[in-house]
């Protein structure tokens, strides 16, 4: 039920995105050739750094960008995920910690040339859910005993493909604690793409 939510809200988002593109915010701002809607998928190795040990743990991310034109090598681009992250015990690999984000990277993209980019900025993160899965098989839920709210900072690289199309590889540092009992901080290894209009 909160996946479909979570995929709710992005259909919302990119009706509203397509809208406002349409518009082409009006004369004398910035018009229609500047702003580009896109979307963007791919895989995370995510894990927890810690006093505690933790193993990377694969999950997929989702969502939609917003690209504003500023000069031909700058642009200001807001993004919309839902990504999977966790970490796996480092002594027990059965014991799984899976939690789910609402993001909200703000990325500063500079066009290095026409093939590369660079990107970076900070990144802001609603828990939607967590929970602890055992060797046995048993999920708990152990989202109270998590944070709501995540803050931490984004680099990436992109290859353009066409002009259309983008590869990217990207980390993020967790800049806030994700718990109030440890030094918890997420870190997540991303790679995916990216298709704009």
């Amino acid at each position: 039920m909160k996946r479909v939510r979570i995929l709710a809200l992005l259909l919302l988002l990119v009706a509203s995105s397509v809208s406002v593109s349409a518009r082409g915010y009006g004369r004398g701002g910035m018009g229609i050739e500047g702003f580009r809607f896109g979307v963007k998928a791919g895989l995370n190795l995510a894990t927890i750094k810690s006093r505690t040990e933790f193993d990377y743990k694969s999950g997929f991310y989702v969502g939609i960008v917003e690209e504003f034109k500023i000069t031909d090598n700058f642009s200001f681009q807001p993004e919309f995920i839902y990504s999977q992250q966790g970490a796996l015990d480092k002594d027990d690999n059965d014991i799984r910690y899976k939690y789910d984000y609402f993001l909200l990277p703000i990325m500063t993209v500079i066009h290095a040339s026409d093939m590369f980019n660079i990107q970076f900025g900070p990144q802001f993160g609603y828990n939607l859910s967590a929970q602890k899965k055992d060797k046995q098989g048993t999920t708990t839920p152990i989202k109270s005993d998590l944070n709501k709210f995540d803050f931490g900072f984004n680099m990436a690289l992109g290859l353009e493909i066409s002009h259309n199309f983008s590869v990217n590889v990207g980390y993020h540092w967790g800049i806030s604690e994700i718990t109030n009992k440890a030094d918890n901080r997420n870190m997540v290894f991303n790679v995916g793409l990216v298709a704009k209009l």
